[in-house]
């Protein structure tokens, strides 16, 4: 069930707008001027779901939006950072909520039910300027605006709440008809829902469901809601016996729409986009907690969009790969943007391993665009890689604007893989071919470290490691490009990278360059002057 909250004397604020509406009307009429100003209420719309009744609310938080309560589930999430086989893991668990507005900034208030005392807490994304306000085991703040916030407690990531914010869906179906498949408020099991062509699915706020959505050579569907897909219910993948299940999986499609919902705890990968043409995909919130469970995973598809969507995942959150064989089925103009991420394991934003899983005559990965992401946190390997182990042409690929808020790399199991950058060219454990590849023309532009492992210190010379490296004279790492890259606030050029042990760059590399040719921006260096950098993984640098 959804309801909507209105404020006290609503009926009698709406007659004084409207007789207020009526003067304006005369006003512009009688003084012939159109330049009269409507003030935006000063109150919120909210639009709150109840939680299903077999699903058990959150043991962990409670929470409330101005005054009102909302629905906490708890889901898994992983904080091991360390590979296992054949297992289900020993999983933490992290309340998530979800609830839409419009209008006014929104009151939050979140209750720590197993902790008295909280210690340092933390809202992300550090842009968004919150500082909460703590009174033993409660934190209150304020938000502006729809997005995902994440709030940390007691000195630890360990601890965290997910709030999926959303924008109040004003066309929201409330029935299935003709056209649309309809699933409201409740806990439903759907095993698998099978695509159609011009196929709708609104998966509606309060909604939990178990059960995969599957999509294969169909056009023009689309999936829609503020509701949940859960895999709690299926067994690891990886167990004697068991099958992988993606909730959301797409083969040979085109012109799909995939916005609003939310993916937790799938077995496997959770959105895989194979061989596809023209995808998008907006605001989804995705959390991972068990093996192999990438967050968004493009392979041989085309013209595909990931925007406003946050991934929290154990495994690679957003990566491109090539799988298929099919002719002309290479993997090209791929655009993430204004993403939130979060790995617990693995990397953040990934080109590779598998370039040619396929076998492929030929294969290219080309016109890959990593823009305005913010890495909440990257635990285990390389925040941003490109690991050609097949024989694709890998070329054009960019990171641009990037703000890394805790670059802590190399925890559990994570070996030598603790880079900022990781480019390379080799054989690996993934590869399908006999043959290398290439890599050339990548570009970073603007990426903004702002804090991490209490080891990392560029002055010391041991910071972020960069790795660039190729496989031979001609299978090379060409025409790479690191322009304003700031650890804190000191920019890393040609000249104070070459002897930090930290970076990395074989013979098999051509033209590569580091340059600062902009200042550091306002709205960064304000962060690092912010009372929020308390937070544990925010450090002041090193002198």
């Amino acid at each position: 069930m959804k309801f909507n909250v209105k404020p006290k004397g609503w009926n009698a604020a709406i007659a004084i707008l409207s007789v207020a509406a009526v003067i304006c009307v005369v006003l512009c009429v009688l003084t012939f001027t159109t330049d009269l100003f409507t003030p935006q209420p000063d109150w919120a719309d909210l639009v709150l779901y109840e939680g299903p009744k077999p699903v058990p609310a959150s043991t962990v938080a409670a929470m409330k939006v101005d005054g009102n309560e909302l629905f906490v589930y708890d889901t898994a999430v992983n904080n091991t950072h360390s590979w296992a086989n054949n297992y289900k893991p020993s999983l933490s668990k992290a309340p998530v909520t979800s609830f839409d507005f419009e209008g006014a900034p929104v009151t939050m208030e979140i209750t720590v039910t197993d902790q008295t005392e909280l210690g340092d807490v933390v809202v992300r994304p550090l842009a968004k300027g919150i500082v909460p306000t703590v009174a033993g085991n409660v934190i209150s703040f304020s938000i502006a605006e729809p997005d995902v916030y994440t709030v940390e407690w007691g000195g630890s990531a360990m601890n965290a709440m997910h709030i999926f914010a959303n924008a109040i869906d004003h066309d929201a179906p409330t029935e299935s008809t003709d056209t649309v498949k309809y699933i409201g408020p409740g806990a439903w099991s759907i095993d698998t829902m099978v695509l159609t062509d011009g196929m709708d699915v609104y998966i509606s706020g309060g909604a939990i469901i178990q059960g995969t959505i599957l999509g294969n050579k169909v056009t023009g569907a689309k999936i829609s809601g503020h509701g949940i897909i859960d895999g709690s219910h299926n067994d690891s993948w990886m167990l004697a016996g068991r099958t992988a299940y993606v909730p959301l999986s797409l083969s040979n499609c085109k012109d799909i729409a995939i916005s609003g919902i939310a993916l937790l705890d799938p077995n496997a990968w959770c959105i895989n986009i194979y061989d596809c043409d023209h995808v998008t995909v907006d605001g989804v919130k995705i959390i991972t907690a068990r093996p192999n469970g990438d967050g968004i995973t493009i392979q041989s598809s085309r013209d595909i969009t990931v925007s406003d969507s946050f991934v929290r995942s154990w495994d690679d959150s957003l990566v491109v790969k090539n799988y298929s064989t099919n002719k002309g089925t290479d993997s090209a103009d791929i655009c993430f943007d204004n993403c939130q991420v979060w790995t617990d394991l693995a990397q953040s934003m990934e080109v590779g391993y598998e370039t040619n899983k396929g076998g492929k005559l030929n294969p290219t990965i080309r016109n890959v665009t990593f823009r305005n992401i913010t890495v909440l946190h990257n635990f285990h390997k390389p925040v941003m890689s490109i690991h050609n182990a097949d024989d694709a042409a890998v070329s054009a690929i960019r990171y641009e604007n990037i703000i890394v808020e805790d670059a802590s790399m190399g925890k559990g199991d994570a070996g030598e893989n603790a880079q900022l950058i990781d480019i390379t060219i080799a054989s690996s454990s993934w590869s399908s071919s006999k043959k290398r590849g290439t890599v050339d023309d990548v570009t970073f532009d603007g990426i903004y470290v702002l804090g991490g492992d209490d080891t990392i210190d560029f002055v010391e010379g041991n910071f972020c490691p960069i790795n660039i490296r190729g496989y031979d004279d001609e299978h090379k790492c060409t025409n790479i490009t690191v322009n304003n890259l700031f650890i804190w606030d000191e920019g890393v050029t040609d000249e104070n990278v070459t002897d930090n042990p930290s970076t990395s760059i074989d013979k098999f590399t051509d033209n590569i360059h580091f340059a600062v040719d902009k200042a550091l921006p306002e709205t960064v260096a304000a962060l690092l002057r912010s009372e929020n950098r308390k937070g544990w993984h925010i450090h002041e640098q090193k002198r």
